[in-house]
């Protein structure tokens, strides 16, 4: 029975395999861009996956005054304990009934692997906090392997994603393992995840460990968790309104939305690199099938004269663009599923996992069946204009 009313769908089958290598070449092209595509929409979505940093919505961050990130910002020990005296009756309490007040530090240094051959030097990212507060803190934080570091240990502990950062195997960073802050040993104490954001990247140490180790006498900013029932906004416009104090107060979930913002062009460029790939294609599928529906003027005059309508004739032949590249999608997805897992990285020094998930994937699907139809549309748009008796004659 043919779904087509007309045009039996085993002959849009049929057709595929009429010119066996032209359609092999073709599914073979039109495959490797479906897998380009869905590696690059991978790509896009793990980006702003990872460099996301949510934020917690009774959390306010402080800042120096002129300072837009934790990086620039540096606020005198003297002026955070009267800040904490000041919002201590606000301030929420932790499991142990410690007010949620946390004094870090941020700082890009560079270490020394003990298991490095090399014994080269790399950089990272350190995080001086309490280790106590880390897990109140840090949005999604959990320990997953070891212990928190002690104070004046000497100890770290390092996110998942730190031995992929640093291009370094997992062992090297192993609970147990050690690394040199200039001439500071320094022992692997645990490892952290962050539901794979680019806090995975850090390395948290005590923060007193960490202003001694640099020879610093301030924090870089200062993180609080307000109680349910106190305004986020107006406490922030009170601090900020107050001459004692040359700090910034924002909210933490609105201080993350505009700092990872910035790496958004990672994203659009590469789901615009998808795009033009997706455009490709079409022209490619447009090319292809231009030159199999010329080839086969004959057939479609022959089948108007049989009594096929034109629409009819259109349905089998879309069809039969749609069958190729679908199979095409489907062999593009596949490929592009083997890069799920690959570890990628961006210029700011973070890395993540490649996640190839639905999503991308049927970024791919939908692609390929678009390339099927405007690939045969314009084709069959000029062939369909012949009038059945000139396309019957045409040579």
């Amino acid at each position: 029975m043919s779904i087509l009313r007309g045009v039996p769908l085993r002959y849009s089958v049929r057709n595929l395999w009429r010119r066996p290598w032209r359609t092999v070449m073709t599914l073979f092209g039109l495959s490797l861009l479906v897998a380009l595509i869905v590696f690059l929409a991978a790509f896009g979505r793990s980006v702003a996956r990872t460099l996301r940093l949510p934020g917690h919505p009774r959390q306010l961050v402080v800042l120096s005054k002129k300072a837009q990130t934790f990086e620039f910002s540096s606020i005198p020990a003297a002026e955070l304990d009267l800040l904490e005296s000041d919002v201590l009756e606000q301030l929420d309490t932790g499991e142990f009934g410690e007010p949620l007040f946390s004094r870090e530090v941020y700082h890009f240094v560079l270490v020394r692997l003990e298991k490095d051959p090399a014994n080269q030097e790399l950089r990272s990212l350190m995080l001086g906090i309490d280790p106590d507060l880390a897990a109140s803190m840090i949005v999604g934080f959990e320990l997953v392997e070891g212990d928190p570091p002690e104070p004046e240990a000497n100890q770290v502990m390092i996110g998942r994603a730190v031995a992929g950062k640093l291009r370094v195997p997992d062992s090297m960073l192993a609970v147990g393992s050690k690394m040199y802050l200039r001439d500071i040993e320094l022992t692997v104490s645990g490892i952290f995840e962050a539901r794979g954001t680019i806090a995975e990247n850090w390395i948290l140490l005590p923060q007193d460990d960490l202003r001694n180790a640099l020879g610093r006498r301030d924090y870089s900013f200062s993180r609080m968790r307000v109680k349910d029932g106190v305004e986020l906004e107006a406490l922030a416009d009170r601090l900020n309104l107050d001459e004692r104090y040359s700090i910034r107060v924002l909210p933490e979930v609105a201080y993350f939305a505009d700092f990872t913002s910035g790496f958004d062009h990672f994203q659009r460029f590469a789901l615009l690199i998808a795009l033009v790939l997706c455009v490709g294609g079409i022209l490619t599928g447009m090319n292809t099938m231009h030159n199999a529906v010329a080839g086969r003027i004959r057939e479609i005059g022959t089948l108007r004269v049989l009594g096929f309508t034109k629409f009819r004739i259109f349905l089998a032949f879309l069809m039969e663009s749609l069958l190729l590249c679908g199979l095409a999608g489907i062999i593009g997805s596949a490929l592009g599923l083997l890069a799920n897992g690959l570890p990628m990285r961006v210029p700011i020094a973070a890395t993540f996992p490649l996640t190839v998930d639905g999503g991308a994937l049927a970024v791919g699907m939908v692609s390929a069946l678009f390339m099927g139809l405007l690939g045969i549309l314009f084709p069959m748009a000029r062939a369909l204009r012949k009038s059945a008796v000139e396309a019957v004659r045409a040579v």
